[in-house]
């Protein structure tokens, strides 16, 4: 194969470009650029930190919010218990008040006066 000058050039052409791409797409390493990006990975680790320092406390709160939130459920569970057994009591206490009209109607004032003096 006989080289050419046409080929010649072609080859250095090509070799300047392939080295000025490697230049381009090279970036410069530089000492203050690396010290910048160590210490914002570290700021970053640091935040990263608190964060998940955050997150555990909110766990931790949580958990007491809903031990707390089943105590105060059998507090009214309990309170429920006690009302709806007392329910009947109520009830009839309700139809005493209610019958007392009835009864004081018919009463004069000096038998109202006996009847409250027990009281």
């Amino acid at each position: 194969m006989n080289l050419t000058k046409e080929h010649i050039k072609l080859i250095i052409l090509s070799g300047i470009s392939i080295l000025l791409l490697i230049i381009l797409i090279r970036k410069p390493v530089d000492k203050s650029g690396i010290e910048k990006s160590a210490a914002l990975i570290k700021a970053k680790d640091e935040v990263i930190q608190a964060k998940q320092q955050f997150i555990e406390y909110l766990k931790e709160d949580n958990a007491w919010m809903d031990k707390h939130i089943q105590e105060l459920k059998q507090r009214d569970s309990v309170l429920l218990a006690r009302i709806t057994a007392n329910q009947p009591k109520y009830i009839a206490n309700d139809k005493k008040y209610n019958d007392i009209p009835a009864a004081v109607n018919n009463l004069d004032k000096h038998q109202l006066r006996r009847e409250f003096a027990n009281y």
